[in-house]
């Protein structure tokens, strides 16, 4: 963006977080799906700096 203004640069930057947030909640999404791997879950919130996925609950019979 050459010579942005101040409202311009603000735009962008909300457009960019709110793209981030979008990704972020993919993301925690996939690492509480039980469906998936739960080593693979734990160690992706590990390295993301995430709460990791809590022992699977089995509805009761």
């Amino acid at each position: 963006m050459a010579d942005a203004g101040p409202t311009a640069l603000l735009t962008a930057a909300e457009n960019d977080l709110a793209l981030l947030r979008q990704r972020l909640a993919l993301v925690a999404a996939w690492i509480h799906n039980p469906a998936y791997d739960a080593t693979a879950r734990a160690a992706l919130a590990r390295n993301l700096g995430l709460p990791e996925p809590g022992p699977e609950r089995t509805p009761h019979a």
